[in-house]
């Protein structure tokens, strides 16, 4: 049982504490999105950089968020339209009705953080400047407790607190049931390209040989293989992703004649070197044996536009405690609309 907390003419009133907080909502959103390369890339300005540098209208691809629903609908293309072919003169042409698009249901994962302020800190700070203060040290608290728990998360693969965890990419990226959809069943969902009837991927876009980054260029050659299974063309794999002693070592690799940086990363804050026109990034969260290599247009954090770092109410205290609570909330979860366009090396080393 809690008790919403009284409007009263105090520097410290309900309404001048949820403006400031309501104030903030956007500036802690952009700063969760854009701190880590791997959260500005699934969420953020480094993935919207990235399809617009590919020529690609900002409109195509996942969109950062979606309206409500019990699920992420995301529309997918499972099968090949097979009244495609050559033809001559009069001959009939196949209009056979064609059955090859589908929907992946992602469960909406919930994240939460409070901002909890004691009645002592509330009585001792008085006018508009000291609690200002106040108030920013508390949101820089959540806004990184929010961003290092959302990273990890999205590093990982949706087991953790009992299945509550947001479905990461050790589960996106992967060949294991996903979204209701089976790649036993579909081999177009899974990461690289499969032949036809065959549900391990002929163009493997896992690949869980061990490798290693060392003189013999193996982890590079690696890295290379899967790369090229998962793309096509001009659409294929802008941001790879993994451990920072992984990234030291193929950085080490590298001679001076091809460090080429990814000015576009760099304008951001982020370090990272090109390989094979995607830029290559560190995340403290990926574990070592792991390496990424991710699309832009079909692999995103979705949220919900209602609970998008939403503020749950305007504050409240509970009977029992002298403390102000406010609570901020993320709805959403990591999706894919093309599985085979997002790789992942599993024994790296």
């Amino acid at each position: 049982m809690a008790q919403t907390i009284a409007d009263t003419s105090s520097a410290f009133s309900r309404s001048g504490v949820a403006a400031t907080l309501e104030f903030h909502r956007k500036t802690i959103r952009d700063n969760v999105s854009d701190r880590t390369a791997l959260l500005s890339f699934l969420m953020g300005e480094l993935g919207r950089s990235r399809r617009s540098n590919a020529n690609f209208e900002n409109s195509d691809g996942l969109p950062g968020v979606f309206m409500g629903g019990r699920d992420i609908r995301v529309p997918v293309q499972l099968e090949l339209n097979e009244t495609v072919g050559s033809y001559e003169g009069a001959d009939t042409l196949d209009i056979t009705h064609q059955d090859t698009d589908d929907y992946a249901l992602f469960a909406i994962r919930q994240v939460s953080g409070s901002l909890n302020i004691v009645g002592r800190d509330q009585r001792g700070n008085k006018g508009e400047s000291a609690i200002y203060s106040l108030l920013q040290a508390k949101i820089m608290a959540l806004e990184n407790s929010l961003r290092m728990n959302i990273n990890e998360q999205i590093v990982g693969d949706g087991t953790g607190n009992g299945g509550k965890d947001i479905d990461g990419l050790a589960a996106v990226v992967g060949n294991a049931t996903l979204a209701g959809l089976n790649p036993a069943t579909f081999p177009a969902w899974q990461p690289g390209k499969a032949a036809a009837g065959d549900a391990i991927a002929t163009r493997a876009g896992v690949d869980n040989t061990a490798t290693n980054f060392d003189a013999t260029n193996a982890g590079t050659d690696t890295m290379r293989a899967v790369y090229i299974n998962v793309s096509e063309g001009s659409d294929r794999p802008d941001g790879i992703f993994m451990s920072p002693g992984i990234w030291s070592e193929y950085s080490a690799e590298l001679t001076p004649q091809v460090r080429y940086q990814d000015v576009q990363a760099a304008n951001l804050g982020f370090e990272t070197l090109f390989f094979e026109g995607a830029g290559t990034f560190f995340d403290h969260d990926i574990p070592l044996a792991r390496i990424f290599l991710l699309n832009s247009r079909h692999i995103a954090f979705m949220r919900d536009s209602e609970a998008d770092f939403a503020w749950l109410d305007d504050g409240q205290r509970p009977t029992d405690q002298d403390v102000f609570v406010r609570n901020m909330i993320v709805e959403g979860n990591v999706v894919t609309d093309n599985r085979h366009m997002n790789g992942t090396l599993t024994a790296v080393s």
